[in-house]
């Protein structure tokens, strides 16, 4: 986001708003589309406009450049979908062509349930929605952005012949070099035999016998767990807030625990960058 931009929004608009705003140019910037950066530039140094105007304009244009991205994806809203809803319709659109293991979303493409339902059931399961969230608030979509996505899907399991329980157990190894902990509960159970890619009820009852007061070594235990289900791998903080309540009942603790994490993922993501970097490097080298 531009400086002048940025500094505008945090002064104008409530701090909801605000984190509102910096999750959807995160996204623009996944989606690669930032060609309306000068748009905003050139709404703030409008002199004809008043600071209200500015304001709306802000808004409206960061809308749009998030329907943008949805009509690329041939979806489009309701007028009075709020951005943050479009955020997560977003963020789950982005999500779905990332994704470590993909089966769940293979079979729900290949169900009989009509197109409406197969994607409400796709956007809701990565991200904070629900399906009926996600059918009331799209207006319209081709069905063939189903049949892309499928296709997609389809030829991405083909390049990629690592079994998915080897994806688990590559990823915890890298989170154990990355943490400098041997004794990552998630690695610990993979190695006595616990059968991966359940949900994360079945293993947050180890979390309880686990001896540790300081915040960052429980969020890297919890973060090992996460990573053993086929939500976590995919996308382990929301992964966490869907589940959290089966590992705390304390709503401080929940908080404390997802902004580690989030700190914790971003850092772990950046080592896997350079760690796969590292990797190609020496391929082409040799």
């Amino acid at each position: 986001m531009n400086e002048l931009v940025s500094e505008f929004i945090s002064q104008q608009f409530t701090p909801e708003a605000v984190e509102d705003f910096k999750r959807a140019f995160e996204l623009f910037n996944a989606f690669n589309s930032l060609d309306d950066d000068e748009k905003l530039i050139d709404i703030l140094t409008d002199s004809n406009l008043t600071s209200i105007d500015q304001k709306d304009a802000i808004y409206k244009a960061v809308n749009n450049s998030a329907d943008k991205i949805l009509l690329a994806h041939t979806i489009r809203t309701y007028d009075d979908v709020s951005l943050a809803v479009k955020n997560e319709m977003l963020s789950a659109l982005f999500l779905v062509q990332h994704l470590e293991d993909s089966k769940p979303f293979q079979i729900a493409l290949e169900s009989p349930e009509n197109d409406d339902e197969i994607l409400a059931f796709i956007i809701s399961e990565l991200s904070t929605l629900d399906k009926l969230d996600v059918m009331s608030a799209i207006a319209d979509f081709r069905p063939s952005v189903l049949k892309q996505l499928k296709a997609y899907l389809l030829s991405k399991e083909t390049e990629d012949t690592t079994p998915v329980v080897d994806k688990y157990i590559k990823v915890l190894k890298e989170l154990k070099a990355f943490s400098k902990k041997d004794d990552l509960i998630g690695l610990q159970l993979t190695e006595s035999g616990m059968l991966l890619g359940q949900r994360l009820e079945t293993y947050a009852g180890y979390i309880s016998n686990i001896e540790v007061r300081d915040l960052d070594t429980l969020s890297y235990h919890i973060l090992s767990l996460l990573y053993m289900t086929p939500e976590g791998i995919n996308s382990p903080i929301l992964a966490y807030r869907r589940s959290s309540h089966v590992l705390f009942d304390d709503l401080a603790m929940i908080g404390n625990v997802e902004n580690k994490l989030a700190s914790l993922v971003a850092n772990f993501n950046e080592y896997q960058k350079a760690l796969n970097e590292k990797i190609r490097l020496s391929e082409t080298g040799s």
